[in-house]
C-alpha cells in the first residue's frame, strides 16, 4: 500500500526484508503508457498463438484507454496500441517450426496498420523446445556425473568408466579457475544485453528500419558473445544426450568437466566436440532463455521491477516502472499434456498398425525386434525417437532443472508447471492451464508442497470437462487454471481453491470458492502436502474436523505412525506379466477342464486371476470378464451377475486369464498366512456412485489393478477395520482426495481410519444391558454380506 512496505528478495528461497516504499506521485499518462509498455508476457509452448493475441487485446485496450482517455477507444487507436503491444510485450516460444510461422502470421494480422510494414518479430517469437536448454539460475559450473547415464544404445561399461573420468575432472583446480571463468561471463552477458537493446530500440514505420533491423538481430546472433555463450550452453547441455559407444573411455571424445572447462578458456570456431554437440542441439532444438531473451532476464538495459503508484483521477494503485527485476512478468500458457516415455502403442498406430494392435505388452515388444530384419528402416525411426525421448526424460531427471517435478512417470505439463516459476519475474504472475493433477498426484507433491509453503500458489481453479471446454479431451477429464505468484508477491494469506466447475461462472460462486493454508494441506495430507478436492466450503470445513479427530492408516515418519500395521501389495501386473497368463482358448487346446472357474487337468489346476471389475462391497462375484459356459459371451466383455446367480452358493464369477498356482504363490505376500485377501479397485472417480469399493476375494491370482491391502492385527479386527472402510464416511473422505481416476497408494495411506482400539469399545446402539463391543455387533453382519459362495470358505 501507498508508504507501506513490500518485501524484497534476490532469490525465492532468501530472507526476506521489508523495503519501505517512498511515497507514491502521480502518473501520468506518458508514465503510465511506458508502464504498460515494458510489460513482458511469455507463453512458451505458443502454438499459433491465441494466448499472446488475447493478452495483447487486453494490453492494447488499456494502453488506447490511457492515451486517448476515453474508456471506450476507437478501434483505430486499439489497433495502433496493438501494433506497439505486439512490438514491445509479447514473446513465445515453440518447439514447431511451422507454429512459430503461424504464431506471427496471427500477430501480424492483429498489428496491421495501414501504410506501415509488418512488425519485425523474429527476436520475440523463437522456435524451440522450451523445455531443453538452460534457463536462468541453472548452474551449469560442472557437469553431473549422472549426465552420462546410459539409455538405449549405450555401452553401459564404457557410460561407467566416463562418469568415472568426470568424477575425477571436477576435482583438483577445476573448481578455483571456474569461479574465474564465471567472472568473465557477466562481461559477456552484458556484452550481450548491449547488442540486443540497440536492436529493440530500432523503430519499424518504414521497410528500411525493419530492414536494419532484421540485420541487427542477425548481426546480434552471429557476434562472437553470443556464439561463444551459446556453445558453452549447447555442450552442457548436451552432455545429457550424448552417445556412449563401446571403447575407451579415457580417449573418448565427450564433453567431460575438463573438456568444458578447457572450451570456457579458449573457445575456437570449428572446435569438433562444440560442432557434435551444436548437431545434438539442433535436433533436439535446445533452447537457451538468456541467449534468447537477454533482457528480460538479466539486470540492466530493458529489465525493470514494478513499484507502486496511484492514478491521480481513479485514486487506483497502478505500477510504476521502477528498480531491475529479472523475468517475465507473465507466463501465460496451455502447455502440452503429454508423457515423455515413448508410447509404443501410439508411435505404431500410423506406422504399423499391427503392432498397435498386439494382443499384448509382451507380443508387441516381440514385433516390435522383429523389425530390425523385417523393416530396417522402420526399427531405425523407432529406435532414434526412442533414444530421443529417454535423452529428454534423462535430462528432466538428472540435470537438476527440474528438482521438483523431474521424477516419476514424468509428464510435459508438471515440467512446464516448474518451468513457469524459473522464467517469471519475482514480482510477476504465471497463468497456467494444466491437468489438476498438479495439486492431487503424488510425482507433483513436491512442486505443490513447495509452492503453498513459499506462497507462490495465487489460485487453483478446477473444471471438469463435462461441458466440452477442451472438445479432444474425454468429458471426465479435470483441469485446472493454476496461478502463481512471484517470490517477492506471495500470497501469504493462503491459495483460493474452486473444484468441479464446469463454466467459469462457477468461479463466482463463494459456497464453491474456499481458502487453504500450508497448516491445512498439512493436516489434511500428512504424507504428500498434496491437495485435497472440495466441492464446497462446507466439505472441507467437515473434513478438517475429522482428520483433527482421528489419525491416518499410515503417516510416514520418522517416527512413523502405522496403527493398523499396514502394508500394500500387488501379484500380477496386466501389461508386463501378461507372459505369465493364459486364456480359455489356450487351456482348452491342451485338453485342460473347466471346473467351476479353475482349469483342472489330472493333478494340476490353473488359478483365476481377478481382475478390478469383478469385486464390489462385500461381493467376489460382482461380474466376469470372460467366457460363461452359459452365455458364451465374448471374452473380456463385463457381465454383472444377475440376482439368481448371487443367490446360487455355487456359482463363480469367470476371469479373462489363468494363472499357475506356482506363479501365483511365488507372487504372493511372503510369511502371508491367511486363505483370502482384502483388495480394492484402483480404478474409480469422485464422481462415480461409490468411490473406494473393497472387497475379501479368495486365495487366488490378483491383478495390479485390485491392490492388496496386508495388516498386523488380529483376524476379527482387521475384518472390521475392512468393512469400515466401505461405509460411507470414508467414501465422502475419499472423494476429497480423487484428482483423476487412479485411487494410489498415497491416497489411501492418508485417509483416516478409527485404530483397531476402537473396536473393542461398548456400542451404544446395540441394544443390551451389556453393551456388547462394535467388533462383536459389527462381525455377524460383515460374515452375513460376505460368504455367500463356498470358494470364500476358508474366510468364514
Amino acid at each position: 500500500h501507498p508508504g507501506g512496505t513490500r518485501w524484497q528478495g534476490d532469490k525465492a528461497d532468501s530472507p526476506k526484508e521489508p523495503v519501505t516504499l517512498s511515497p507514491p506521485h502521480p502518473v501520468t499518462p506518458s508514465s503510465a503508457e511506458a508502464a504498460i509498455l515494458s510489460i513482458k508476457v511469455v507463453d512458451y509452448a505458443a502454438g499459433s498463438g491465441h494466448m499472446l493475441i488475447g493478452a495483447g487485446r487486453r494490453l492494447a485496450r488499456h494502453l488506447a484507454r490511457v492515451r486517448t482517455g476515453d474508456e471506450e477507444p476507437s478501434p483505430e487507436a486499439i489497433r495502433t496500441a496493438m501494433r506497439d503491444v505486439v512490438r514491445h510485450c509479447l514473446y513465445g516460444v515453440d518447439i514447431n517450426e511451422m507454429a512459430v510461422e503461424l504464431c506471427k502470421v496471427a500477430l501480424w494480422m492483429e498489428s496491421l496498420e495501414p501504410g506501415k510494414p509488418l512488425t519485425f518479430l523474429d527476436k520475440n517469437i523463437q522456435c524451440g523446445n522450451s523445455l531443453l536448454g538452460v534457463t536462468p539460475g541453472l548452474d551449469i559450473a560442472e557437469v553431473p556425473d549422472d549426465a552420462f547415464q546410459p539409455f538405449s544404445g549405450d555401452d553401459r561399461k564404457t557410460a561407467t568408466a566416463l562418469r568415472a573420468r568426470n568424477r575425477r575432472e571436477r576435482g583438483g583446480q577445476g573448481s578455483f579457475l571456474r569461479e574465474l571463468f564465471a567472472e568473465a561471463e557477466e562481461e559477456t552477458t552484458a556484452e550481450l544485453e548491449s547488442e540486443l537493446a540497440e536492436v529493440e530500440a530500432l523503430d519499424e514505420d518504414d521497410l528500411a528500419t525493419v530492414a536494419l533491423k532484421a540485420r541487427a538481430f542477425a548481426d546480434y546472433q552471429n557476434s562472437p558473445a553470443y556464439r561463444r555463450k551459446r556453445a558453452e550452453y549447447d555442450m552442457w547441455t548436451a552432455a545429457f544426450f550424448w552417445p556412449i559407444p563401446a571403447g575407451d573411455a579415457e580417449l573418448m571424445a565427450a564433453p567431460t568437466q575438463a573438456e568444458q572447462d578447457q572450451r570456457r578458456r579458449y573457445w575456437t570456431e570449428g572446435d569438433p566436440l562444440a560442432q557434435q554437440a551444436r548437431q545434438i542441439a539442433q535436433r533436439h532444438r535446445f533452447f537457451h532463455w538468456e541467449l534468447a531473451f537477454p533482457t528480460v532476464f538479466r539486470r540492466g538495459v530493458g529489465s525493470r521491477e514494478w513499484g507502486v503508484g496511484e492514478d491521480h483521477r481513479s485514486h487506483s494503485l497502478l505500477p510504476i516502472p521502477h528498480s531491475p527485476s529479472p523475468g517475465f512478468d507473465v507466463v501465460l500458457s496451455n502447455p502440452p499434456w503429454e508423457r515423455i516415455k515413448l508410447q509404443e502403442k501410439e508411435w505404431f498406430a500410423s506406422r504399423s498398425p499391427e503392432i498397435a494392435a498386439a494382443s499384448n505388452a509382451a507380443a508387441r515388444k516381440q514385433m516390435i525386434a522383429a523389425l530390425e530384419e523385417d523393416d530396417p528402416a522402420l526399427f531405425a525411426d523407432y529406435l532414434a525417437d526412442l533414444r530421443g525421448a529417454e535423452g529428454e526424460s534423462h535430462f528432466i531427471r538428472n540435470s537438476g532443472h527440474y528438482p521438483l517435478c523431474g521424477r516419476g512417470d514424468v509428464n510435459t505439463y508438471a515440467v512446464f508447471a516448474e518451468l513457469a516459476r524459473q522464467v517469471v519475474s519475482p514480482v510477476g504472475r504465471a497463468g497456467i492451464i494444466v491437468p489438476s493433477g498438479i495439486a492431487t498426484d503424488d510425482t507433483t507433491k513436491f512442486y505443490f508442497q513447495d509452492i503453498m509453503e513459499t506462497g507462490t500458489l495465487a489460485s487453483l481453479y478446477d473444471f471438469e470437462n463435462r461441458r466440452a471446454i477442451f472438445p479432444g479431451v474425454h468429458r471426465s477429464y479435470k483441469f485446472c487454471l493454476l496461478t502463481l505468484a512471484g517470490a517477492r508477491r506471495p500470497a501469504d494469506q493462503g491459495a483460493q481453491f474452486v473444484f468441479f466447475a464446469l463454466d467459469v461462472t462457477d468461479l463466482r460462486d463463494l459456497e464453491r470458492r474456499f481458502t487453504l493454508s500450508a497448516a491445512d494441506i498439512a493436516l489434511l495430507n500428512p504424507n504428500t502436502h498434496t491437495c485435497p478436492i472440495f466441492r464446497s466450503k462446507r466439505d472441507a470445513e467437515l473434513t478438517k474436523s475429522i482428520y483433527r479427530r482421528v489419525p491416518v492408516l499410515i503417516k510416514e515418519g520418522p517416527p512413523e505412525e502405522n496403527p493398523w500395521g499396514v502394508k500394500f501389495a500387488t501379484m500380477f501386473h496386466m501389461s508386463n506379466d501378461s507372459h505369465l497368463f493364459r486364456t480359455r482358448e489356450q487351456l482348452e487346446a491342451e485338453d485342460w477342464r473347466l471346473v467351476g472357474n479353475r482349469f483342472v487337468r489330472g493333478e494340476e489346476v490353473y488359478l483365476p486371476l481377478y481382475e478390478g471389475r469383478m469385486i464390489d462391497h462385500f461381493d467376489h462375484r460382482t461380474a466376469s470378464v470372460g467366457v460363461n459356459l452359459e452365455t458364451q459371451f465374448r471374452s473380456g466383455t463385463t457381465l454383472e451377475t444377475d440376482g439368481a446367480d448371487h443367490d446360487n452358493p455355487q456359482f463363480l464369477v469367470m476371469p479373462r486369464y489363468w494363472v499357475a498356482p506356482q506363479d501365483v504363490h511365488q507372487r504372493a505376500p511372503q510369511g502371508y498366512a491367511w486363505q483370502w485377501f482384502v483388495g480394492f479397485k484402483d480404478i474409480s472417480s469422485a464422481t462415480n456412485e461409490r468411490t473406494f469399493i473393497s472387497s475379501f476375494v479368495p486365495w487366488t491370482a490378483v491383478g495390479n489393478k485390485v491392490p492388496l491391502i496386508l495388516a498386523d492385527v488380529s483376524t476379527d479386527t482387521w475384518v472390521c477395520g475392512s468393512a469400515s472402510m466401505c461405509g460411507f464416511s470414508f467414501d465422502f473422505l475419499v472423494r476429497q482426495k480423487m484428482g483423476n481416476v487412479t485411487l494410489n497408494y498415497f491416497i489411501v495411506k492418508q485417509l483416516p481410519l478409527l485404530p483397531p482400539s476402537s473396536y473393542t469399545q461398548p456400542c451404544p446402539w446395540s441394544g443390551c444391558e451389556l453393551r456388547v463391543s462394535h467388533r462383536a455387533w459389527l462381525l455377524p453382519r460383515i460374515f452375513e454380506l460376505t460368504y455367500t459362495a463356498w470358494d470364500l470358505l476358508p474366510f468364514a
